[in-house]
């Protein structure tokens, strides 16, 4: 059973060195319960993971963290370096996979920008057509209408390109700081 506990006292600054604890019974606990054949088929514990990504959010991303995982029982057929390897692998594989995301997202938000801007273009045309008839109140209505749909088409697309990255850039940059983490561990007492 994976015990997680949410309080400052889980967390210790060693010169410098930030230091996210973590109890568990055994191995068992750091990994999901699939049919794995080797260690390194083995996947990390929806829990464990949760709770590594908060806590390294809590310090920037310049500062030095490390994992302490305290374990229950004794688990003599996996080593810490297992582990180490395990864990680094897979937040190496997150941070790979969240970059390949993060990419498609700017291709598609830039499509959509270039079917706004084409869409913002229509209503301008749009616009200066109705120009053209009589400048009564539903007219008028009508051209505003168009160029605040127009705008409006652009609104998402601009504001995932100029503001909307960042957030995923920013989990790329925790996925590979725990990808490079110091590991240690050591028995509860």
């Amino acid at each position: 059973m994976l015990k997680i506990k949410n309080s400052t006292s889980d967390i210790e600054i060693d010169e410098e060195v930030a230091i996210i604890k973590v109890i568990v019974n055994d191995t068992k606990d750091i990994f999901e319960k699939l049919g794995y054949r080797s260690l390194e088929d083995r996947v990390l514990n929806e829990g464990f993971e949760t709770y590594i990504i908060s806590s390294i959010k809590n310090y920037p991303l310049k500062s030095k963290v490390s994992l302490k995982i305290s374990f229950m029982k004794e688990d003599d057929y996996i080593d810490i370096s297992s582990i180490k390897k395990v864990i680094h692998t897979h937040f190496k594989y997150k941070a790979e996979e969240k970059n390949l995301s993060l990419k498609e997202q700017f291709r598609q938000w830039l499509t959509n920008m270039t079917i706004g801007l084409l869409f913002l273009i229509l209503c301008i045309i749009l616009v200066e057509v109705l120009e053209r008839f009589s400048d009564t109140n539903l007219v008028k209505i009508i051209k505003e209408s168009l160029l605040i749909i127009g705008w409006v088409a652009l609104w998402d697309p601009i504001t995932f390109i100029l503001f909307g990255w960042r957030t995923e850039k920013r989990s790329i940059s925790y996925y590979e700081k725990l990808s490079q983490i110091d590991i240690y561990n050591e028995k509860v007492k």
